[in-house]
């Protein structure tokens, strides 16, 4: 009975999910905001934009989500204001599928990371990375160099840190894979 009582006050009450973010972004093929364009303004799950996007004009405080496929799936970057080459300061040379605003407060400044994540699972409170771009150990390759670099991957993206990493051999080279980015809790 108080299952129901709960799932009834549950339906009543939709206008408690929270806002969507706004903004304003302006996509264009060339660095430095140069070649053709399109604006946006708020989430598009489909951008209809089918060109590489080199570069992305913004508010200064804003925070926007790019993806490689519509929605939001694919490679995701997140963007921390305008950026004049996206390939140079996040390693995206992919055309965006979708995009959409974010609160910029529950992020970190994202730093560049070489090669791009790769593809990647993304849901609200984490990320799945099964082979980030030349993710190494630098030193000795233990189960603590794994995590120390997948917590510095995440944290490049977006994330507080790992929850989980694990590594790979490929001939002589060993890579991080199986990389899950979390909020927090890692």
């Amino acid at each position: 009975m108080r299952f129901l009582v709960l799932a009834a006050m549950m339906v009543a009450v939709p206008a408690l999910a929270q806002p969507q973010p706004r903004g304003d972004a302006t996509l264009y093929t060339s660095p430095d905001y140069r070649g053709g364009s399109k604006y946006f303004s708020g989430p598009r799950e489909y951008s209809g934009f089918n060109s590489v996007v080199r570069s992305v004009r913004m508010g200064r405080d804003e925070t926007w989500e790019l993806c490689s496929r519509e929605q939001y799936r694919g490679r995701c970057v997140t963007v921390r204001g305008s950026s004049r080459d996206l390939s140079r300061d996040y390693g995206f040379r992919d055309r965006v599928g979708s995009l959409r605003p974010i609160v910029a407060t529950t992020l970190p400044m994202p730093m560049p990371q070489p090669g791009g994540p790769g593809d990647s699972l993304r849901g609200m409170a984490a990320q799945f990375y099964p082979r980030p771009v030349g993710l190494q150990c630098s030193g000795p390759v233990t189960g603590s160099c794994a995590k120390v670099a997948a917590d510095a991957f995440c944290r490049a993206n977006g994330w507080n840190g790992s929850r989980n990493s694990g590594l790979e051999t490929r001939g002589r080279d060993v890579f991080v894979v199986d990389v899950l980015c979390v909020r927090s809790g890692y």
